[in-house]
């Protein structure tokens, strides 16, 4: 008796802890970056602090700086090691049981398609939101969710995304590959059939957001069939400010 209880005390705390890597934001190089820059508004400050009329102290700076340093290099650590627990973690819920259990909407959702291998996933379910997509990449240190609200799953091609991510439906059996261009740099996009019936793609690109004065990045999508050839496409600007 005591040994059950103990499991399905185990249990609800892998639940509890997969609910809050699962779904939250994944651990971001932004942070890091802006970690950085806080650390050298911070070193700057600290050139300009006086004490009576005496800038500080050399000694003191210099070892100030290294503590900075030897810091921000614990905590890229901490968030490495942080990512490889949450992924073996998140590896270990969907081979389980419990999967259904930690989705947002577990009495409406319906796992469609699920490939769990070494150092990547890919995880694609319905609830009452949508149809909606989960990818993770142990060597990119990388989770990202897309969403296909709104989409119809029986339109020939469709997107929906913006920035960094994209993703859509395919139903034109013609289409074969997809790839997003951004300016001039070309991203081939990851096609996933989840039946005889339905397919899906998704791309992450490098983006970075531009100021509302600078010019927005020439975007494209392209559809094409096994010879190579656009049977599809549509030209848009990337997103300013904010």
């Amino acid at each position: 008796m005591e040994k059950k209880q103990y499991l399905s005390f185990l249990a609800i705390i892998v639940v509890v802890a997969f609910v809050i890597i699962f779904l939250r934001d994944p651990v971001s190089e932004n942070n890091i970056i802006e970690d950085t820059e806080k650390e050298n508004e911070s070193e700057t400050e600290l050139v300009n602090v006086r004490d009576g009329g005496n800038e500080i102290d050399p000694i003191e700076y210099i070892n100030l700086q290294g503590e900075n340093r030897e810091l921000k290099k614990q905590i890229e650590i901490l968030e490495d090691e942080f990512f490889v627990s949450n992924f073996e973690l998140a590896k270990i819920i969907m081979n389980s049981e419990l999967i259904n259990e930690v989705l947002p909407y577990p009495e409406s959702s319906e796992i469609l398609f699920k490939e769990v291998e070494d150092t990547y996933y890919e995880f694609f379910y319905r609830d009452e939101t949508g149809y909606n997509l989960i990818v993770s990449s142990l060597e990119e240190r990388s989770t990202e969710h897309f969403n296909f609200y709104q989409l119809d799953p029986t339109e020939d091609f469709n997107w929906f995304g913006g920035d960094s991510t994209y993703n859509g439906f395919i139903a034109d059996s013609q289409i074969q590959s997809v790839r997003v261009i951004q300016n001039e740099t070309v991203y081939d996009a990851e096609i996933i059939t989840i039946n005889e019936n339905l397919r899906v793609w998704y791309s992450i690109i490098e983006f970075e957001r531009k100021s509302l004065s600078e010019e927005p990045d020439k975007m494209k999508i392209e559809a094409l069939n096994e010879e190579g050839e656009v049977i599809w496409q549509e030209s848009f600007e990337g997103n300013l400010g904010g």
